[in-house]
């Protein structure tokens, strides 16, 4: 069973709009929505939803759901760790339990980051950044990935160890957010100042 409230993007950031203005709908099986359990979540710019399940990724396009099986997606299980984003640009990205990342192109998985040899290693947080970039995470370090290539910034996580378990950039405000394990948060720049 799938249920998402929608609300056109342009009215998403709008705290004005009354709860009442949203439309919620329900899916399961007999709507052509493969599997009950969701991992992951995420819109693209072209409009798609897109779903991480235990079937696979299931791809909304206002009218019907199309699965991705399992058995074609790149990298190892756990599946109920893949995580999906969508980039400034619209694209997809998959991002799993090993610190694997790709991004869907033209119908592809291309990898980014955290395969074997890789010199950036396993990615531990990923998400849309600022200025278009995407930006990840990995041995403690921020790096941003723009027009594929992939450059280290002066943001250090490092003082944080295992306790950084979430990030978030905003745009509006220009900051990047960070939530801590042990329920802290905090507010940096990208040259690194706390605030």
């Amino acid at each position: 069973m799938a249920a998402l409230v929608f609300v056109p993007a342009s009215q998403a950031d709008d705290a004005d709009i009354p709860v009442a203005k949203y439309q919620l709908d329900h899916w399961d099986g007999a709507d052509g929505f493969p599997e009950e359990s969701i991992f992951a979540l995420t819109q693209t710019g072209d409009g798609y939803l897109w779903v991480a399940t235990p079937a696979g990724i299931v791809r909304y396009n206002g009218i019907e759901f199309t699965l991705i099986e399992r058995s074609l997606l790149p990298g190892k299980a756990p599946w109920r760790d893949l995580r999906l984003t969508a980039s400034p640009d619209g694209t997809l990205w998959l991002w799993n339990a090993y610190g694997q990342v790709w991004r869907m192109v033209k119908g592809r998985f291309d990898p980014i980051a955290g395969g074997e040899g890789d010199a950036l290693g396993a990615v531990t947080w990923m998400g849309s950044g600022a200025d278009g970039a995407m930006m990840l995470v990995s041995g403690g370090r921020l790096y941003m990935w723009k027009g594929g290539v992939i450059a280290p910034t002066v943001v250090s996580f490092a003082a944080w160890g295992d306790r950084l378990s979430g990030l978030y950039w905003s745009e509006r405000s220009r900051k990047l957010w960070g939530r801590l394990t042990d329920g802290g948060l905090f507010r940096m720049t990208l040259e690194g100042k706390l605030e």
